[in-house]
């Protein structure tokens, strides 16, 4: 019943079901997750795929994700595009099976933002799909994510400075460590007091930055692995260790 009913495994099910079977109503657990979990629709191949060739022939938008530190390998790795029509770059957005549901844009010049219209970005976690480890790192930006993985950091991003209860599910679920890199601002600070209220019961660090940098992209590669490296277990900055 469970493997049909969620669409798992046999293995999947039999740890599934070991996990919670002292802890809750294994019957009412599988009716949560039914109820729960979003139905998504594919998004047009077709219109992604023109856009990462319209990247792949523009020196404008290879130059802009040049900048951003973003190497050629992640451009074809994440399907990266560009719409000469609007100026801006794309970033596929799949579900945590894989499938594509749209995409988020953002303008070369400026910091214009738009998403494919209805994107449940909120359902979702960038770049979920990829990751295969206990472990993950959370950012906001899409471009943050792209950035740790290309230093074969996890990561996934909440695409905005907001986390949903969707998105703490996902992460409750599929990974047991927590490595909190939001941005260094107001807004970060309060995501991350959110993922640490939420998700208590996981091991939890904590990156420190240093002064004057507000994230990720802010940082060369040697300074994101260091970091990385040194974030702290939040326990420990508690107690002001």
């Amino acid at each position: 019943m469970v493997m049909k009913t969620l669409n798992i495994t046999y293995y999947q099910a039999v740890r599934l079901i070991k996990k919670h079977e002292t802890s809750v109503d294994l019957v009412e657990f599988v009716e949560t997750e039914i109820e729960e979990k979003p139905v998504f629709e594919e998004y047009d191949k077709t219109v992604t795929d023109k856009c990462h060739s319209q990247l792949l022939s523009s020196d404008r938008a290879k130059d802009y994700f040049k900048n951003r530190k973003i190497n050629e390998d992640s451009i074809d790795t994440f399907n990266l595009g560009y719409s000469e029509k609007q100026d801006m770059v794309i970033v596929p957005v799949h579900t945590p099976e894989g499938m594509c549901i749209g995409f988020v844009a953002r303008s070369i010049t400026g910091k214009e933002f738009k998403n494919t219209p209805g994107l449940p970005r909120n359902k979702v976690l960038f770049n979920i799909h990829r990751v295969d480890n206990n472990e993950v790192v959370v950012v906001e930006s899409s471009f943050d994510a792209i950035r740790l993985h290309q230093l074969g950091i996890p990561a996934i991003a909440t695409l905005g400075s907001k986390i949903s209860k969707q998105q703490v599910a996902l992460l409750d679920s599929k990974f047991s460590d927590i490595v909190i890199m939001s941005d260094n601002d107001d807004a970060g600070r309060v995501l991350a007091d959110s993922i640490k209220k939420h998700l208590s019961h996981k091991f939890i660090r904590q990156v420190e930055w240093a002064s004057g940098i507000k994230d990720v992209g802010d940082l060369e590669d040697n300074q994101i692995l260091e970091t990385y490296k040194n974030a702290k277990d939040i326990l420990n900055i508690m107690l002001g260790e």
